[in-house]
């Protein structure tokens, strides 16, 4: 005789539902795995485009960490990248008035000032100042005519002398402000 129903329904459907609860359960322990792991992997993108210097890039990046974690332990660093990447970004792009980068630089040196985090970035910074005016410089120098030239350098002078007085890691190189002196001749 035939194998009562019941018993073949439970051979096909007990194994099937087995398998799809298991496969809920794996679906959903990957799910909750990427969102706990979100954060590391977005600022390891964002901390990884800064050091190959592609700050509008990590730009974005440390913008989505500051909207989506705002009470990460990892905040002000990544708040003081931002403001550092903007920064950076435009100084590569060669504005042709560094007043308001030099007011930018001499802000972010003033907020973080107390801070131990802004020494990381000491250099960063200073080479950045340094590419500033070097590239301002040689505008100088190519326009005489511009007329902020002396005023853009005595500024300039002054945003120096606040980045000079962040302590830099121990064995960590400073920036050759000397550079800046060459560019205003």
């Amino acid at each position: 005789p035939p194998p009562p129903r019941g018993r073949l329904a439970r051979w096909i459907i007990l194994p099937f539902l087995g398998l799809t609860l298991l496969a809920g359960a794996v679906g959903g322990y990957l799910i909750l795995d990427r969102i706990r792991h979100a954060e590391a992997r977005l600022r390891e993108r964002a901390d990884g485009d800064y050091e190959k210097m592609l700050f509008d890039a990590a730009k974005s990046h440390y913008e989505a960490l500051r909207k989506n974690f705002p009470e990460s332990e990892h905040a002000e660093h990544d708040e003081l990248r931002l403001r550092l990447c903007d920064i950076l970004s435009r100084i590569h792009a060669q504005p042709d008035e560094p007043g308001i980068l030099l007011d930018n630089i001499e802000q972010l040196v003033k907020d973080y000032a107390k801070k131990p985090i802004l020494s990381d970035h000491a250099r960063a910074l200073g080479d950045g100042l340094i590419k500033l005016m070097s590239d301002f410089g040689v505008k100088a120098l190519e326009q005489p005519d511009l007329a902020a030239g002396s005023e853009a350098f005595e500024k300039a002078r002054k945003v120096v002398a606040a980045v000079k007085a962040v302590k830099l890691p121990r064995g960590a190189q400073p920036p050759d402000f000397l550079k800046i002196d060459d560019a205003a001749r």
